[in-house]
């Protein structure tokens, strides 16, 4: 039987960025679970292409792409009204060809078109860096909520409601391998990850005799400097998409998540709300993620499943994975599949309670809109009275 229009309920996920596409399996699942059909407005240029991260995924997903102009026009039409909530999966358009940068999404629609997007019962948002946006302890995040948008966040940072973003569809988990092998994914960029401890780590199981691994190494950027007796642990396989990207994480042993606190950015990003493709990687295909001890409160990592190292140690991470039985590595994946069903359970929770206090906030603040806009109009009556009494 087909459901009445009137009682679909809908959700868009828009992202303004061509980025984050990461993220987007998981929005369609958990959204999905609670019952909604989700669609999806991305942003893309003939510079700029979106990925497909639904290739695991046999769905058919409605996925509308365009340039700035037609997205605004999309999210200002009448047929935005179908959609119980929009969620923006970034805060602020602060893409360089963006007509308005630096300014919250809603604002930046409304100064292009003169039209705020009309949606049901309002707007979530997902910024991939809270605490950059808003500052650690900023009052712009007072009941979790900015600029009319309820704010999401991918580990429940400062008790934000979580969203969960290790989905990938259907994925193989794998045991360990005979060759050790450590997968380091992301932009080679010393600011966003310190791919130099891979270097120094290696160096030092070499010179242990520890032979037996190999690194590979996913993205582009800057180039690292090899030293000749160690390029055999090495495999640079440049930037893939998700069909490649899916095997190569699938074939892999464990994740080096490469984050580095003496690295300000890092410590202030990753360590406060912010969530890193490699933990999104771990939790989706159960591998076992080494990560810096520092950062563990802000993912909710432990020794129990994670490869803890302090400070920039890697080595020892390393070293113990090597040396770790496939009996035991299976109980640590188990661990890593643990915790992520924790975190899913969290996110139904956590949207499901957001969603219904949306919806039960939605009339009350349309009221306090309203009599904060017939205050004005007051007060504006008595000066003008005033100035005409005079």
């Amino acid at each position: 039987m087909r459901k009445n229009k009137l009682s679909i309920k809908k959700i868009l996920s828009v992202e303004y960025n061509v980025a984050h596409d990461i993220i987007t399996p998981s929005v369609y699942k958990y959204f999905t679970d609670l019952g909604y059909e989700v669609d999806f407005l991305l942003a893309e240029t003939e510079s700029k292409k979106r990925w497909d991260f639904f290739v695991r995924i046999d769905d058919n997903i409605k996925t509308i792409t365009a340039n700035y102009d037609e997205m605004n026009k999309i999210l200002t039409s009448k047929d935005i009204k179908e959609y119980d909530f929009i969620i923006f999966n970034t805060s602020f358009s602060f893409m360089e060809d963006f007509k308005y940068p630096n300014i919250p999404i809603l604002e930046a629609v409304y100064k292009s078109t003169g039209k705020y997007p009309d949606s049901k019962w309002g707007f979530l948002t997902i910024p991939p860096h809270v605490s950059g946006f808003f500052g650690a302890d900023s009052n712009l995040l007072k009941g979790g909520k900015y600029s009319d948008m309820y704010v999401i966040n991918h580990v429940g940072y400062n008790g934000l409601p979580l969203l969960a973003a290790n989905y990938f569809g259907d994925v193989k988990v794998t045991p360990k391998s005979d060759k050790n092998i450590f997968l380091a994914t992301g932009n080679i960029a010393p600011h966003q990850k310190n791919h130099k401890l891979l270097i120094t780590a290696a160096d030092k199981l070499d010179k242990e005799g520890l032979s037996n691994f190999k690194i590979i190494i996913n993205g582009s950027g800057e180039k690292l400097d090899i030293p000749q007796h160690l390029i055999k642990y090495f495999e640079f396989v440049g930037d893939n998409k998700p069909d490649k990207l899916f095997e190569i994480i699938e074939k892999s042993d464990f994740i080096a998540a490469l984050l580095d606190s003496s690295v300000e950015w890092q410590r202030n990003q990753y360590g406060h709300g912010t969530c890193s493709c490699a933990l999104m990687y771990s939790l989706g295909f159960s591998k076992p993620l080494l990560i810096e001890d520092y950062f563990t409160v802000n993912y909710g990592l432990n020794n129990d499943n994670s490869i803890i190292y302090e400070g920039q140690n890697l080595y020892t991470a390393m070293k113990k994975a090597i040396l770790m039985s496939k009996e035991n590595y299976s109980e640590l994946q188990n661990q890593v599949k643990a915790h992520s069903d924790y975190l899913s359970e969290k996110t139904l929770k956590d949207m499901k309670n957001l969603l219904i206090k949306a919806k039960r906030d939605y009339y009350p603040n349309k009221i306090r809109k309203f009599l904060r806009q017939y205050s004005f109009i007051r007060n504006l009556g008595k000066v003008i009275k005033n100035v005409l009494n005079k």
